[in-house]
C-alpha cells in the first residue's frame, strides 16, 4: 500500500471534518482523539470513533471510490482493499497514538488552508493581469 492511499484516505477524513461531515466537526474529532471533551460535539467524538464505524468497507463505499479516483487503482476489489488496510492502521494509531495522529491531522489541516491560499492568490494574480495587465505592461 503506497503513501498516496494513506494521505488520500487522511485527506477525505479531515476534508469530512471540515465540512461538518463528522461528529462535531474538526474540533469535536480533535478532541476525541486526545479524550478531551468539546462542548457542543456529539458524544460519538473522535477520528477513532469514526474510523471503529467504517468497519468492513466494500468496494462501493464512498470511501473507496475516493481512494480508488484519487489513486489510479484500477481494480476496485484492490482499492478496497488498499482502504481497509489504511482505515485499520489508523484505527489502531487512534488508539496507541493518538497524540500522534492528531499531530498528523493537524498538519493536514493547514496543509490544506495553505493550498487555498495559494491558490486563491493565483486567481487573484490571474484577474488583476486580466484586468490591468495592458495598463501594466504585463
Amino acid at each position: 500500500m503506497g503513501s498516496s492511499v494513506m494521505s488520500t484516505i487522511i485527506g477525505f477524513l479531515v476534508q469530512k471534518m471540515m465540512s461538518g461531515g463528522g461528529s462535531g466537526g474538526i474540533g469535536g474529532m480533535l478532541s476525541g482523539l486526545t479524550g478531551g471533551s468539546q462542548q457542543g460535539s456529539d458524544s460519538v467524538g473522535g477520528i477513532g470513533s469514526i474510523l471503529s464505524s467504517l468497519g468492513g468497507l466494500n468496494k462501493d463505499h464512498e470511501l473507496v471510490r475516493h481512494v480508488q479516483q484519487n489513486t489510479g487503482i484500477q481494480d476496485p476489489d484492490q482499492a478496497r482493499q488498499y482502504t481497509q488496510q489504511g482505515v485499520d492502521i489508523l484505527n489502531e494509531q487512534s488508539k496507541n497514538n493518538p497524540q500522534g495522529l492528531q499531530y498528523l491531522v493537524d498538519f493536514w489541516e493547514v496543509a490544506v488552508e495553505v493550498v487555498n491560499k495559494v491558490v486563491l492568490v493565483v486567481v487573484v494574480l490571474a484577474v488583476l493581469e486580466i484586468c490591468f495587465g495592458d495598463m501594466l505592461g504585463i
